[in-house]
């Protein structure tokens, strides 16, 4: 991950992934839910994005 994309908000970049998640192939919600709050994996090992509640909510929805 470049450090341009870490200074991204979070909900830019929880949006970003749920489209590359569903990309790949249709998800059910909860399937979907659980790949997002799985970390990222970036060049220093494995990294939260620090999305709130209401984040996940406004990608899911």
């Amino acid at each position: 991950m470049t450090e341009s994309t870490s200074r991204r908000p979070a909900y830019a970049r929880l949006l970003d992934r749920a489209v590359r998640i569903l990309a790949v192939r249709d998800h059910s919600e909860q399937e979907l839910r659980r790949k997002l709050a799985a970390p990222i994996m970036g060049k220093n090992g494995p990294e939260e994005i620090d999305a709130t509640a209401e984040d996940y909510e406004r990608v899911i929805a």
